[in-house]
């Protein structure tokens, strides 16, 4: 089994019709698959006091993409990048492509409806910003942030969407403004994945983070943290090593009003041990200061909960708040074995950080409806193989890279995806959270994958509503939900099947509903999934998808990963994504 949900890079690998079910008290029970009798976590509270440090700016702090008519109060004026490479016909709405149909919101537009919609990165820019196919990575890590960019004269509404390798900021109708950049360009040489953004209107402050390694699973790792506003861009690099023989993989992300937080799962020389948490003065990184103070949380020891070393632990983002709330699921055993069906989640809190010295971590674990570890997602590949040329050969066919039309796509497991707070204007503070699952669908005798979503009152710890979402006859992947100050509710995922190609698809459940409505589809899948990744062993789907809310609060703003058309294709690896805004309440 490989816990570790890091991308596969080929530059570093050479050493129908469907229906909808979601409601309240929902008729779908998670399947039970496989059962054994390897403990589980036990409940129980656990507390863990701060380790405090510091980092500083980086001497070759990234520098921000922007235009001629730009204003920083830095010194030095930000650099202008030109774009690498403009995307095939930028920003184009899915019908003037001729090949992908989009729901599209009217001049009034109503709740529920798309404001925007187009094309994102995909495999084919990430490979073009990398200086060619050693740049292609599988599968893509999906982030996605909407914000005013102080950078650009006028401080307009931009769209910045990060994947494996690559950044692009957009206009919000989907006009590339700068990029696709490489990693190096926008961070660091050493910056390789799993990419995440967040704009804190708090702030007006864009965050970007990304795993950093000299050595590509060695133990020297790091998380970059990209700040811009208006003050310009810098860098800031903080390490995720424990004790320097552990690997910190997966960086999560998110924040409260005090601290910007990091959490990595530590893989060590004796195996996984558990969880990192960092948390970063937001203050000093709003203002660039020179040297920002830290606390970690799990050093010397990882975070464990209930016997069970902590996976994929996930901060909670969005509202502003002095406390910081994270949760986990359990996808595995204190063994590392498959934990097949579960009913508990890991609720965390940070208390006292507003004084970063006596910032203390509670956890607690709390019951929930019950959540299952994810199958295989049968999809529209015939599992055909096709050798493509490629700069280093052989790699797995003797004239190039081996590519398989996939007939499955590998979900991973059912760790915590996306956290936010929110302050609903009728319900006060309020945890929205989602992880996938495993689960049977009416009289549907196939497993499927679909969703599990939770909303926690952060004050008490406690469930107060809870559910499952699935598609009728296929499977759902990553979904990333949200919720706005306003009442409404979004989730985006991939949709597939072996008679539907992977497509990007989203619910809304309206403000004054206690449930979600029809899945609607976003863009269709233009063909199956062809990928390297097969012939290395690697048979992996997008990690996650991303929403985030539009800086006025007019819309949510979400991003997945779907097969795009054939112009937007790399013949290695042929993912795309897809970014758009839904209408809130």
């Amino acid at each position: 089994m490989q816990l570790s949900r890091r991308s596969l890079p080929i530059r570093l690998c050479l050493f129908g019709v469907v229906a909808m079910v979601a409601t309240l008290g929902a008729v779908l029970v998670p399947s039970g698959l496989l059962s054994h009798g390897a403990p589980k976590a036990k409940a129980g509270t656990v507390t863990y006091t701060g380790k405090v440090g510091a980092v500083t700016k980086g001497a070759s702090a990234a520098t921000a993409p922007t235009n001629p008519g730009a204003t920083s109060s830095n010194t030095k004026s930000p650099k202008i990048f030109t774009p690498l490479r403009v995307p095939h016909k930028p920003g184009a709405a899915a019908s003037a492509k001729g090949s992908l149909p989009h729901v599209a919101g009217g001049s009034a537009a109503t709740e529920g409806s798309v404001l925007h919609n187009f094309n994102g990165l995909s495999n084919l820019d990430q490979e073009t910003a990398n200086g060619g196919p050693l740049g292609t990575l599988t599968p893509p890590d999906q982030g996605i942030c909407a914000g005013f960019d102080a950078l650009r004269k006028g401080n307009p509404a931009v769209v910045w969407e990060p994947i494996n390798s690559a950044v692009a900021e957009y206009t919000p109708s989907g006009k590339l403004l700068a990029g696709p950049f490489s990693f190096a360009q926008f961070f660091e040489p050493n910056a390789f994945s799993d990419p995440r953004c967040f704009y804190d209107t708090a702030t007006n402050t864009f965050f970007f983070t990304v795993i950093s390694s000299a050595t590509f699973g060695g133990n020297d790792s790091f998380d970059d943290i990209v700040v811009m506003n208006g003050h310009g861009v810098a860098l800031y690099q903080v390490s995720t090593s424990l004790g320097g023989t552990c690997f910190g993989d997966q960086p999560k992300a998110g924040y409260d009003s005090n601290l910007f937080y990091i959490a990595t799962d530590q893989f060590c020389n004796t195996g996984y041990l558990g969880e990192l948490l960092i948390g970063v003065d937001k203050a000093k990184l709003v203002a660039e200061s020179n040297s920002v103070a830290t606390v970690s949380f799990g050093d010397p020891s990882p975070l464990t909960i209930g016997g069970i070393p902590v996976l994929g632990q996930e901060p909670a983002f969005g509202d502003p708040s002095n406390t910081e709330y994270l949760l986990n699921s359990f996808p595995f055993d204190a063994f590392g074995n498959n934990n097949t069906v579960e009913n508990l989640l890991g609720f965390w809190k940070v208390t006292g950080d507003n004084n970063i010295g006596k910032a203390t971590l509670t956890g607690t674990i709390i019951s929930s409806e019950t959540y299952a570890f994810t199958v295989n997602a049968q999809s529209t590949g015939d599992g055909s193989t096709t050798c493509q040329p490629f700069p280093i050969a052989p790699i797995s066919c003797p004239a190039g890279l081996l590519v398989t039309s996939e007939t499955f796509l590998n979900p991973d497991d059912d760790r915590m995806l996306q956290v936010q707070l929110v302050n609903d204007s009728q319900h006060g503070p309020q945890l929205y959270a989602a992880l996938s699952t495993a689960l049977t669908v009416g009289n549907d005798p196939t497993d499927r994958d679909g969703a599990a979503w939770f909303v926690l009152n952060p004050k008490k710890g406690t469930i107060t509503n809870q559910g499952y979402v699935a598609v009728s006859g296929a499977y759902m992947l990553y979904p990333a939900i949200f919720h706005s100050v306003n009442g409404t509710t979004t989730m985006a995922f991939t949709v597939t099947s072996p008679t539907i190609n992977p497509k990007a698809a989203y619910v809304v459940a309206k403000a004054d509903s206690n449930s979600f409505g029809p899945v609607k589809t976003i863009a269709a899948g233009a063909g199956p999934h062809l990928s390297f990744a097969d012939a290395l062993g690697q048979v992996r789907w997008g990690d996650y998808s991303a929403c985030e809310s539009d800086p006025n609060n007019i819309g949510i703003w979400c991003a997945t990963e779907y097969i795009p058309p054939a112009a937007d294709q790399s013949i290695y690896d042929n993912w795309g994504t897809r970014v758009w805004e839904v209408q809130g309440a």
